[in-house]
């Protein structure tokens, strides 16, 4: 029986031994598996780094200036403040609602997905509006002309006429937010309302 006591302690040490094995080689497998997971999460991690990092330099190389909305008020209407500042008003949300659309699609092209706009930049540095003065209905079509030439979007507001004006006068013009330089281009000669 003292052999077969011996054999069978042999046996139990070769088994206790196996699981320990069993048990390490099962921590291994684990601890390979949770850095195979980390090493995965850390590329995502630097690709999107690195996405970040294009954005920012092409933040930084493009919006070197302010960005603003003009709004073109034709004085020769003789409007008063209130009304002045109530057809602004119309100007920047029928502005605001058409870049949104052009940016949604932009955002949804995958090719342009992490750009900047121009708009972006304005809604991050304070949102700058400046409020020109324009003569007459001829002068703010000139206006959007010149905008129109360098693509950007605009909105001319046609008045209800329930008040001051005959109905649809045509009585501002609002040019979406770009760089002051775009801005000026266009409406550099004209005069602060």
């Amino acid at each position: 029986m003292n052999s077969t006591n011996i054999n069978n302690n042999n046996l139990l040490s070769s088994l206790k031994h196996d699981r320990h094995g069993l048990t390490i080689l099962f921590i291994v497998f684990i601890l390979g598996f949770i850095l195979g997971l980390l090493f995965k999460h850390f590329n995502t991690i630097k690709q999107n780094a690195s996405t970040i990092k294009a954005v920012v330099l092409n933040f930084d190389t493009v919006y070197k200036s302010d960005c603003k909305m003009v709004f073109c008020v034709r004085t020769d209407l003789k409007m008063n403040k209130g009304k002045i500042c109530s057809q602004c008003c119309h100007a920047c949300l029928s502005v605001y609602e058409k870049v949104l659309k052009r940016n949604t699609r932009i955002k949804n092209d995958p090719n342009r997905k992490n750009n900047l706009t121009f708009f972006d930049m304005w809604k991050k540095t304070g949102q700058k509006k400046v409020v020109l003065k324009v003569s007459s209905l001829e002068e703010m079509y000139e206006i959007e002309e010149m905008a129109k030439k360098e693509n950007l979007i605009t909105s001319i507001i046609a008045d209800a006429g329930r008040t001051q004006i005959e109905p649809n006068t045509e009585t501002v013009i609002a040019i979406e937010p770009v760089p002051d330089e775009i801005a000026n281009k266009i409406t550099g000669h004209l005069k602060l309302l």
